[in-house]
């Protein structure tokens, strides 16, 4: 019998994947780069691209800042501290740990 392949594996990729997936291309012979953004396209199905590293850079900080800035609104305060800044719950307490349902659950920031 065939062994059949999970295709559901590896397939969620978080924010910081998506945003971190860039080429970047550089011409050794006068060491120019263009940065090309593999995910984010402009308007007209393009991809991104910066020949500035600075320019990107800022590009990726304001990013970074709006999903901070978004979780804080939507998170209570201890969520982000246990999600985003690898806080612990107590052990034994959590929400779930009663719970025996079947079922998937999943993270409370990547859905």
């Amino acid at each position: 019998m065939k062994k059949r392949k999970d295709k559901s594996v590896n397939k969620v990729s978080s924010i910081y994947d998506k945003l971190f997936d860039c080429t970047v291309h550089l011409n050794r012979d006068t060491l120019n780069c263009l940065i090309t953004h593999n995910i984010y396209k402009d308007a007209e199905g393009n991809p991104f691209k910066w020949t500035d590293l600075e320019k990107f850079a800022k590009w990726m900080d304001n990013r970074l800042e709006a999903r901070r800035n978004y979780l804080v609104e939507v998170l209570t305060p201890h969520k982000y501290w246990v999600t985003q800044k690898k806080g612990m719950e107590r052990a034994f307490t959590g929400d779930y740990w009663w719970v025996n349902d079947v079922g998937m659950y999943n993270c409370s920031i990547c859905t």
